[in-house]
């Protein structure tokens, strides 16, 4: 169901497809996670909104996310690196159609999205996907495959023709405290230490008084012979 919605909405952007895909992106079940993952790359194919908060650049991060999680199942991850490369197709110069530009069926593009369908029997069947790829770019040759002298008017903002923006790749590094281990030994070692430590400290501090005592007994008593 979900690529059924991404195939018969690819390039349109359709908000109401979008929203049926939104729920199925987290599902429990893997292959549903996958199938969201694709159906929704090929409905914002040729999405020119690269704002933060467009619904191209969620769905970008919410790839980068699935594709960098190391805990997210291989299924998964294998869906959103086919839906990285859907959305960016032929440097985002084509989109999946099911039309000939005269509006009729066309049976190579239609076979090869049948086929492509059913990669999960055999990824290189990934491949027929470029069969329904028609491109989107202004190609300027005539009929004889030369390059005339032309001019192409948009009224369009650049903005509309630019490039996603790059991705970040830097990660946060969190600076932790290491915690030195101390043994029981080592405080007691210490504690008794500063007990001798603190005993000749005293010791010290008494015998300086005893001798300033001792100094001004002395004093005092040549001071009294010499009255």
């Amino acid at each position: 169901a979900t690529m059924a919605v991404g195939i018969s909405c690819a390039g349109t952007g359709l908000k109401e497809g979008l929203d049926l895909l939104k729920p199925m992106l987290d599902d429990p079940t893997d292959y549903v996670r996958q199938g969201a993952l694709l159906g929704t790359s090929m409905l914002l194919m040729q999405s020119c909104n690269h704002t933060p908060d467009s619904r191209l650049s969620e769905h970008r991060k919410h790839l980068n996310k699935v594709v960098s999680d190391k805990h997210e199942d291989s299924m998964a991850k294998f869906g959103a690196i086919l839906a990285s490369g859907l959305l960016d197709a032929g440097g985002r110069n084509m989109t999946i159609s099911l039309l000939t530009k005269s509006g009729h069926k066309s049976m190579p593009g239609i076979v090869g999205m049948a086929v492509f369908s059913h990669f999960w029997f055999w990824h290189p069947l990934v491949l027929f996907v470029s069969l329904a790829l028609a491109p989107t770019a202004a190609i300027g040759i005539n009929g004889d495959l030369a390059m005339p002298k032309w001019k192409l008017k948009s009224a369009m903002p650049p903005s509309t023709f630019a490039y996603p923006p790059m991705t970040s790749s830097e990660k946060k590094v969190e600076e932790k405290k290491s915690l030195t281990a101390t043994l029981s030994t080592t405080n007691k070692k210490k504690k008794a230490k500063d007990a001798v430590d603190e005993a000749e400290k005293a010791a010290e501090e008494k015998a300086a008084a005893e001798k300033a005592a001792a100094d001004k007994a002395a004093a005092d008593k040549a001071a009294a012979d010499k009255a």
